[in-house]
């Protein structure tokens, strides 16, 4: 029993990881958007 709680718990730590890298990801693709918005409408101006 006590196994499976170490297990569980691994698994949430993991998920928890990955979560935060997902979140990462998404800020990095979501700036980068921004940056690149940023290059077309001075590129428009």
């Amino acid at each position: 029993m006590i196994q499976l709680a170490g297990r569980v718990a691994g698994m949430d730590a993991g998920l928890h990881i990955a979560q935060l890298d997902l979140n990462l990801l998404v800020q990095q693709l979501w700036s980068h958007d921004q940056d690149s918005t940023d290059a077309e409408a001075q590129v428009n101006a």
